[in-house]
Parts: structure tokens; C-alpha cells; sequence
């Protein structure tokens, strides 16, 4: 796909616990077709801004709003980069996690391995509008009490597995995969400890998502209770 080759790819890691091995993220945003970064919810001045204003100027503006800047830059890389026709990756690694949908698991109920899904931005929901509040309640309820806001439209297209992937694809993956949310493979990207590019990155990632996402996949509601 010669747009995944060149749009802005986001690492998405919404609401996953490390230290209990859980996912509550990833089959809930796929079956629901969205895509959140969480944190604190943008307040108005940040969220009219979003059109006009650069990232500097939307992250300085989200972090006088807010008690606390956790996550500040991290939400507006979203609001400014997460536009139509970006792509958003996710991953799945965790065999014993409580959330784990059935796409994940081969015929005789096994974990198949560690996992990811691409998708494609399709529209962008302003901040404090109603449209969000209904994709909260309506698409995401058994995650009701989390922060959900600024979402993306998303289509799921493609998933793969990690193992299949070049090792130093995987290595870079593993080195990024720290906060909830991060651009990856940039162009510009300078690899001095990794002999890859941003281009074989995204070659590796689109080859080996192989894996189709039907209608009917993801569908299961957990229990998701804070």
C-alpha cells in the first residue's frame, strides 16, 4: 500500500496494564471501530484549536488546562497527526490475558502468538462534542469509566503476527512500544543502533499483516469493570 509507505503510523497502547498482562483495549476498539489515546479529556479551548493550531500550540494549550500534564504531548501528536488517512497499529502479546478475543486463538483454543492490527483513519471526532459521547456509551460501554475522548473513525484492515516479522523490525518494536502512544517509522528517523529504515519497517509491517478482519471477529464483551 503506497499510503501506508508515506501517512503518519501510530503505536496505540490504550488501557493496557503490563504489570497484569492485560489488554483492555485492543478487541474493543477494533470491534467498535475507533481508536482513543485515553489520558484526560481535552477541554474546549484545546479541542476549537485543533484545526488551525500547530502541536506545540495544542500541546501547551492541553497542559494549562489540565491539573496534571501526563500525557499532554501524547494527545496532541493525536489531535494534530491522527487525520484521515493515517494509520494506526496495535498490538497484541499477552496469552494470559483475561481479554483475549477469539480471533487471537487457533482451533484447539491456544494463544496464536503475539499479534498486531493496522488500520486506517477514517474520521476525526471533535473533543466535547456529542458524536464523542455517543461513541462512549454506544460502542464502548464495557469500558465505561476510562477516559474516552478525541476518537478516531478507524477501519481495521489487516492483521499479522509478530514472529513473522524481521528481527530488527521486532527489536524496533520493542523499543517504542513504551508510552501509551508515539508516531513510528517516521522518514526522517535515524536508526544508529538498529540496521533498519522507516521504509523496510513499513514494508515488514504491511507484508506480514496477512490476516483478514471480518465483520464477525472481535465481537466478544468482557467485563472490563475498573
Amino acid at each position: 500500500n503506497d499510503l501506508f509507505m508515506v501517512k503518519p503510523l501510530f503505536l496505540l497502547n490504550s488501557f493496557i496494564n503490563k504489570e497484569k498482562h492485560e489488554n483492555h483495549g485492543f478487541g474493543p476498539f477494533i470491534r467498535a471501530g475507533v481508536a482513543t489515546p485515553g489520558f484526560h479529556p481535552v477541554q474546549k479551548e484545546a479541542a476549537d484549536m485543533i484545526s488551525s493550531a500547530t502541536y506545540t500550540e495544542l500541546r501547551d494549550q492541553i497542559r494549562s488546562d489540565q491539573a496534571t500534564v501526563q500525557g499532554a504531548a501524547q494527545v496532541a501528536s493525536w489531535l494534530h497527526s491522527a487525520v484521515v488517512g493515517a494509520f494506526v497499529m496495535m498490538r497484541h502479546e499477552w496469552p494470559t490475558c483475561p481479554f483475549l478475543p477469539n480471533k487471537l486463538k487457533d482451533d484447539a483454543g491456544k494463544y496464536i502468538g503475539k499479534s498486531y492490527v493496522i488500520g486506517v483513519v477514517t474520521k476525526t471526532i471533535k473533543p466535547g462534542s456529542e458524536e464523542e459521547r455517543q461513541i462512549a456509551r454506544n460502542r464502548l460501554s464495557e469500558l465505561h469509566g476510562r477516559n474516552l475522548h478525541s476518537f478516531c473513525l478507524v477501519s481495521w484492515q489487516r492483521m499479522g503476527l509478530k514472529r513473522n516479522l524481521e528481527e530488527s523490525t521486532q527489536k524496533y518494536i520493542n523499543a517504542v512500544c513504551q508510552p501509551t502512544l508515539v508516531q513510528i517509522a517516521r522518514p526522517e528517523s535515524k536508526f544508529k543502533k538498529n540496521s533498519t529504515t522507516s521504509e523496510r519497517i513499513r514494508k515488514d509491517l504491511w507484508k506480514n499483516a496477512t490476516i483478514t478482519i471480518g465483520s464477525n471477529d472481535f465481537q466478544e464483551v468482557f467485563d472490563h469493570s475498573l
